[in-house]
């Protein structure tokens, strides 16, 4: 399956930050952990689980700012930090695909190809 949120990081970010207008209207400094579980469940629902892992990283980026310059935004800690993934990766998804009999891929194509 084609990645939904392709087509860049920076417009998957702006997609991220687009979806998160109208879900947090509160200081940084309220947002919690249980908060950015409960919106990244949500947008995993209403979007896809990949979408909703772009939003949190987004997010992350944006408290990690926020946290270096803490004595003007008064953040102390980045609520996304150890948060876990919505979307599991498949392991095997990007893997080299051999047969068993030890062919490389394009012969066992030939071989195939000439008995079909």
């Amino acid at each position: 399956m084609e990645d939904q949120a392709s087509g860049g990081d920076a417009e998957g970010l702006l997609e991220a930050f687009g979806w998160l207008r109208d879900e947090f209207d509160i200081m940084l400094t309220d947002i919690t952990q249980p908060d950015l579980y409960d919106l990244r469940d949500k947008c995993a629902n209403q979007k896809w689980p990949r979408f909703a892992d772009q939003m949190i990283s987004a997010l992350s980026s944006m408290f990690r700012q926020a946290v270096k310059r803490g004595r003007s935004t008064g953040m102390k800690i980045n609520p996304c930090l150890g948060m876990d993934k919505a979307h599991e990766a498949d392991p095997n998804a990007n893997r080299e695909w051999f047969p068993r009999n030890g062919r490389s891929p394009s012969s066992a194509l030939r071989w195939r190809s000439r008995f079909h």
